[in-house]
């Protein structure tokens, strides 16, 4: 209610994933509900990028904003609803899939992961003869790497292993290099060219992990850094001296080009290397790991966190100033306590909202000024006239619920709220009631993992694929409609 839901997913993800192994329960069974609980969650107060966004268009239009309460009636109703619906039949829709389909089981972590990202045989330890051309050339020179589509996940030399070495690392005579791939490319290409090297037999999973080497799970963090970027892009392995040796993306794993394969959000990296860098990379807030303890945050500032939220609930609940005042006082007390510094507050505003926000703006007041929403509204409205406000009013819903699953909550509203502004005015209807309807319905991204961040956030981790949504949103999607149908009107008279 009083946080993002990204953010709210964001934090709860690596819980739900350590309650999933220790209940041994599926996390395909939990991720879903984590993600649109939190959608419904922000049905219910201002806060929500599509209510903010239809409170100013009120205001713009000459009208009251709305208060940060307004939503909440309804709001509640509907999260009740969803909460109700998830936890009795539609648990049963949700995908339960064995641990090689994707879920993460009771299993070590090294054999889990194994298992679900396929490695078991795929690990082979090469040895570098005298007589190879590699010796001399440094890992980058020889593109050994990308000429066989393999990983050098350590290189050992003299006894001694060197934990995911450096592209600038010359190769030497009688080096052993544990790396990962497909046996028939080594085959094919240790017959086909004289590369120097001799194939030892399979490795098995035991390579992955020991006293000094760990591997752990990560998906991108919301506002990541690093998303449509490649591991080459971020130089990834000299950047954090670790080896990303497996990708998750939609319920499959993959292995192999995984140095050009641009990051998106939801995937799931499975990352080895040094257990000293692994601490390290902890505290990166480009990506959220799933299977290692996060930092420990700093009790004696939580006292600070709450205050600043208690203060931003009251400034905006209060309705002397507006809501986007009352969460600056709330983030700048939030720095000025030392819970946040000045860089990691710049992190978690999402620029790229921000600049489609500002882009859509000035179409959305074109659409009011021009009269192009009126034109939009006569050929909307004049099908569904003869069904009174009611219907005028369900038809804004079911077009707004079908343009959030393709453009997301925030452009939707940015399009639809000047239209259901103008026809609330032709059709003298209540225009706050039929906004408030909108707002509402830009949070049902249910059907797709693409209408909303937080379904991405939960599809790598979950083990998820894109039509296990729509099996689990679809009729959800239906039952909250005419939940929504029903309950709105009673607090927002359509007349």
């Amino acid at each position: 209610l009083t946080v993002n839901s990204v953010g709210a997913v964001a934090v709860l993800l690596p819980a739900a994933i350590g309650i999933a192994r220790e209940t041994k329960i599926n996390p395909s069974k939990l991720l879903i509900p984590l993600a649109f609980g939190s959608l419904w969650g922000g049905m219910a107060t201002l806060l929500t990028t599509p209510n903010l966004l239809v409170s100013d268009i009120l205001l713009v239009a000459g009208y009251a904003p709305l208060s940060f309460f307004d939503f909440l009636p309804v709001g509640l109703i509907v999260a009740l609803a969803g909460i109700f619906l998830m936890g009795g039949w539609g648990s049963a829709l949700l995908p339960d899939r064995r641990l090689e389909e994707g879920t993460r089981g009771m299993w070590g972590l090294r054999e889990r992961l194994t298992e679900m990202y396929h490695l078991q045989e795929r690990l082979f330890e090469v040895r570098v003869r005298r007589d190879s051309p590699l010796v001399g050339q440094s890992i980058a020179q020889s593109q050994f790497g990308r000429a066989l589509g393999v990983t050098i996940l350590s290189l050992i030399r003299d006894g001694r292993a060197r934990l995911s070495p450096s592209k600038s690392e010359v190769l030497q005579a009688g080096d052993l290099l544990v790396v990962e791939g497909k046996v028939e490319d080594f085959l094919r290409i240790e017959g086909l060219q004289n590369w120097g090297i001799d194939l030892q037999v399979n490795m098995g999973n035991e390579a992955l992990q020991s006293r000094e080497i760990g591997i752990l799970e990560a998906t991108l963090s919301p506002r990541s850094a690093a998303a449509g970027k490649t591991l080459r892009d971020l130089n990834f392995r000299d950047r954090y001296g670790l080896t990303v040796i497996a990708l998750w993306r939609e319920g499959r794993p993959t292995r192999t080009g995984l140095a050009d394969l641009p990051l998106h959000l939801g995937d799931a990296l499975l990352i080895q290397g040094p257990r000293s860098k692994i601490r390290l990379f902890k505290g990166n807030p480009n990506f959220i790991l799933l299977d290692e303890e996060q930092e420990a945050a700093v009790p004696e500032r939580a006292p600070w966190a709450l205050a600043a939220l208690g203060l931003m609930i009251l400034l905006a609940g209060s309705g002397y100033i507006p809501v986007s005042m009352a969460a600056l006082s709330g983030a700048m007390l939030m720095v000025l306590s030392g819970c946040l510094s000045t860089e990691e507050a710049y992190q978690a505003i999402d620029w790229r909202a921000l600049v489609i926000i500002a882009g859509l703006w000035p179409l959305s007041l074109a659409l009011q000024q021009s009269g192009a929403a009126a034109w939009v509204v006569d050929g909307l409205v004049g099908s569904v006239r003869g069904l009174g406000p009611l219907g005028v009013w369900g038809a804004f819903l079911i077009v707004t619920i079908g343009l959030v699953q393709m453009l997301g909550s925030a452009p939707t509203a940015l399009l639809v709220a000047p239209l259901a502004l103008q026809a609330a005015l032709a059709l003298n209807m209540n225009p706050r009631s039929l906004l408030v309807g909108v707002a509402i319905a830009c949070s049902f991204g249910f059907l797709t993992p693409l209408s909303h961040p937080a379904n991405l956030l939960v599809m790598g981790p979950g083990g998820y694929r894109f039509s296990d949504y729509l099996k689990v949103g679809a009729p959800l999607a239906v039952i909250l409609f005419l939940v929504v149908l029903g309950v709105l009107p009673l607090f927002w008279p359509l007349g």
